[in-house]
This record gives structure tokens, C-alpha cells and sequence, in this order.
């Protein structure tokens, strides 16, 4: 289903579940007023197109379920209204983006069961959901800023305002963590 602004600018694509096969076409880059784009459940392969960076109003991203390969494309860092993002289930490598760090309106990205790997980014989202990649680096201890910890959370502030946390396990739509007080300052 296509999705059009009432001056007839498409600014959603809604296509889950409809046995879609083949490869996204980078051209996907030239529909910049689109919000939504709704690919999950499909057979679509190959790479992420990196034109999804140029998708400055895209609100709302899940490309779940599919046979994508390839890394994370770096170019996501430019998509500053991204709320969600889903692209699970699919068979992306390489590290998670560091520069993901940017999309501060990020509520909710799951990365689960793909073959992810390397250090872990700290980001912004309320959901991180990282389960099913046995490649990704999760031991140690992380820096992270208040603002990325669940409000139910009750590790203290060190003196400087940075929770020191070793992340242990990554449920669904919950965070766990092992608190150490002999982290705080």
C-alpha cells in the first residue's frame, strides 16, 4: 500500500507480509518525503540500499524478517526523525554503527538474530533489542548517560552523572543488567 500527502507526495509504503522477493532498489532514496516504510515478513535480499540515509522524514523504518545482508548502513546516521527501527531477522553483519549514536528520537531499534558483531554503541533508544547475534561483544563495563537507561532503573549517578553498567542479557522489550557498586565513585 502506498501512502500519499494530499499534494500527492508518497510519504508511506506499507507492503508487509505480500511475499515480496528480489532486492531494494536504491532508488527508494529519491521518495524524500516519505515517513514510513513497512517491508517486514517479505524475502527481499541483498544489501540495505545506503540511500535509506537520504530519507530525512522517515519516521518509522522495518525492513524485519527479510534475507538482507551485508552491514548496517552508515548513512542511517543522517536520518534524524528515525523513531523506529526494526531489522530483525535478517542476516546483517559487521558492527553496529557507532554513529546510530546521533538519532536522538530513536525510541525503539531491534537488531535481534542476525549475525551481528563487535563492541556494542551506546544509543539513545528507550528499546534496544540486541538477542540472537553470538558475535556481538557484550562483556565489560559501558558509559552510559542517563538518558539511555529505562526510568524504572535504580542505579545510582556517579559524582560526574555516568552510570558505569555491565549489560548481561538483552530480553525483548525489557533491559537487564548486573549493578556493580563498586563501579560508582
Amino acid at each position: 500500500m502506498v501512502t500519499c500527502s494530499a499534494d500527492g507526495q508518497v510519504i508511506g509504503l506499507g507492503a508487509p507480509s505480500q511475499g515480496l522477493s528480489g532486492v531494494l532498489a536504491p532508488s527508494i532514496g529519491n521518495l524524500t518525503n516519505i515517513q514510513t516504510v513497512l517491508l517486514q515478513d517479505n524475502n527481499i535480499s541483498g544489501n540495505i540500499p545506503s540511500e535509506i540515509g537520504k530519507l530525512s522524514k522517515l519516521q518509522n523504518l522495518d525492513l524485519s524478517n527479510n534475507n538482507f545482508c551485508g552491514q548496517i548502513p552508515t548513512t542511517f546516521s543522517h536520518l534524524k526523525n528515525l523513531e523506529f527501527l526494526r531489522l530483525t531477522g535478517n542476516n546483517l553483519s559487521g558492527e553496529i554503527p557507532a554513529s546510530l549514536a546521533n538519532l536522538t528520537d530513536l525510541h525503539l531499534i531491534d537488531l535481534s538474530f542476525n549475525n551481528l558483531s563487535g563492541k556494542i554503541p551506546i544509543l539513545p533508544a528507550q528499546v534496544f533489542n540486541i538477542e540472537g547475534n553470538p558475535y556481538l561483544y557484550t562483556k565489560g563495563t559501558y558509559m552510559v548517560d542517563k538518558g539511555s537507561l529505562p526510568d524504572s532503573s535504580k542505579a545510582k549517578l556517579n559524582k560526574s552523572g555516568i552510570f558505569y553498567v555491565i549489560p548481561i542479557l538483552m530480553v525483548p522489550c525489557y533491559y537487564s543488567y548486573f549493578w556493580d557498586s563498586s563501579f560508582f565513585i
